[in-house]
């Protein structure tokens, strides 16, 4: 998972839990991270790296329960799908950047074509 992909996901977590700005960099103080709202967005937008701590901080704050799953779509017990060439690689990240509503989109054109190609065998 890329820098710009664990940012988009903290923002949506943020705005998931109505934080602003400001109030989520001072729940960060509460876990005793200082960090600007500066360094907040360049977490967000993926622009500046982000160290362990403050990434298990952000996952406090906003009540992420399951890092693997929120940040990887990865669900223990399912089955280990391997992507095995280049092509499907690169689809899958862009995929994983799209917003929701555009996965949605995807998604429900992957079952469409899905419930026709059962129909036919």
């Amino acid at each position: 998972m890329d820098q710009r992909s664990i940012g988009k996901t903290l923002r949506m977590l943020r705005e998931q839990n109505g934080y602003s700005v400001l109030e989520a960099t001072e729940k960060l103080k509460e876990q005793g991270i200082y960090i600007s709202d500066k360094a907040l967005y360049s977490y967000e937008t993926g622009t500046r790296g982000i160290t362990a701590d403050v990434f298990l901080s952000f996952c406090i704050i906003y009540g992420c329960s399951d890092i693997l799953e929120t940040f990887t779509g990865v669900r223990p017990g399912q089955p280990d799908y391997t992507i095995n060439n280049s092509r499907e690689k690169t689809m899958l990240e862009h995929y994983r950047d799209l917003e929701p509503d555009h996965k949605d989109l995807i998604d429900t054109m992957v079952d469409k074509m899905r419930n026709q190609e059962r129909g036919r065998h």
